[in-house]
């Protein structure tokens, strides 16, 4: 019931966009009508990018019938893709956006351009700044992989000397959590609760699900080797349909996250530039 719920209200949210268009019109993000389809037709993408897209392209989601086979679908996501590599080209495009624009074309019900608004809303919403963890050499997705990191040793000291003694360290698992929104590592049903509590606060909140979720493995995780450890984040947190949401997000709200004054001025340093 309660993801049934969850569902429509992602529904609402694309097909009442007038909220989102509001917020893209005080950044001044609208003042070019029909831009999503004048990005398509404007330029050819390199030849890499293409490549890389097409090749993340069969990728992605494909145990979900929207993009099981070659398909509307996998057009849609390349479509969307394409325009944003076009419309931040100094970012371009990188693994790890497959994944969050195919959940938002599953979630929207295949609007490639409410899709297009609502990526351009997230990462031009300085409480979000989405699309940055994939620019340049990846300043900002290093910079919330550590601060998660220290967070981890303060707040799970134990787990975290386990994880360390094991050589298991977040850059192994955190990072792809990062890159994807949870997409590749977590079952859609539980992500889509995941995107909710995000949405509704901050980019932070990735690092407290992610706390709130090891602290309830914790008994279980201080239990297992390199071995198990390795194929735990690599394979079996994609099973984890059984995670009582409502208790981890509650948990998740009580965590505080501390980062030092120099990791706040990278993360202050790590915005969009503003779209004209």
């Amino acid at each position: 019931m309660l993801f049934n719920s969850t569902v429509i209200l992602w529904m609402e949210l694309f097909q009442n966009l007038d909220g989102i268009v509001g917020w893209l019109k005080f950044i001044k993000i609208l003042n070019m009508t029909q831009i999503y389809m004048l990005l398509l037709k404007a330029q050819p993408l390199p030849e890499k990018i293409q490549d890389d897209i097409k090749k993340d392209q069969n990728r992605t989601f494909t145990r979900h019938s929207y993009f099981k086979d070659p398909n509307k679908g996998q057009e849609q996501l390349y479509s969307v893709l394409h325009a944003l590599s076009i419309q931040y080209p100094e970012i371009g495009y990188a693994q790890g956006m497959n994944f969050v624009v195919g959940f938002c074309l599953i979630m929207s019900g295949g609007n490639e351009e409410d899709v297009f608004w609502f990526i351009n809303f997230i990462n031009q919403n300085e409480r979000f700044n989405w699309w940055e963890i994939y620019r340049g050499e990846f300043t900002f997705a290093q910079n919330l992989c550590q601060i998660f990191q220290e967070n981890l040793q303060r707040q799970l000291p134990q787990l975290f000397n386990h994880f360390q003694k094991n050589g298991i360290f977040a850059f192994q698992y955190f990072w792809q959590w990062i890159l994807t929104q949870f997409l590749y590592s977590f079952p859609i049903e539980i992500v889509i609760f995941f995107w909710d509590f995000i949405l509704a606060t901050d980019i932070y909140s990735i690092l407290k699900i992610g706390l709130a979720f090891l602290r309830d493995m914790e008994n279980i995780l201080i239990g297992y080797d390199l071995t198990q450890l390795s194929e735990y984040f690599s394979y079996q947190t994609k099973k984890q349909n059984n995670i009582d949401i409502t208790d981890l997000l509650n948990k998740a709200k009580n965590i505080e996250i501390t980062m030092s004054e120099e990791q706040k001025t990278v993360n202050a340093n790590c915005k969009p530039k503003t779209l004209k």
